[in-house]
């Protein structure tokens, strides 16, 4: 279980939602308000590699999307753990 939660994500997959403003680096307030998207109920951004809690002793240290994902994971001799969510 992770023994804190966190409604995040980074920059690459925010910049998929199409309010994410790539130049400033935030979610953008026009593109929220043009698509009726209150800004305070999306996910903080927070950089991909940090502490981001933890689960079973286990610390979560990366936020990354489906291709950087599988590419660690391979690159890894005996990962601990590896979880992967997204299109198969």
């Amino acid at each position: 279980l992770i023994s804190e939660r966190s409604f995040i994500t980074d920059d690459s997959m925010a910049s998929r939602t199409l309010l994410y403003a790539v130049n400033e680096g935030g979610w953008d307030k026009e593109l929220c308000a043009l698509f009726s998207v209150q800004q305070h109920r999306l996910a903080r951004i927070v950089p991909s590699l940090s502490h981001h809690g933890m689960c079973d002793d286990v610390p979560l240290v990366a936020l990354l999307g489906d291709q950087q994902a599988s590419l660690l994971g391979r690159l890894q001799e005996k990962p601990a753990a590896v979880l992967n969510l997204g299109t198969i």
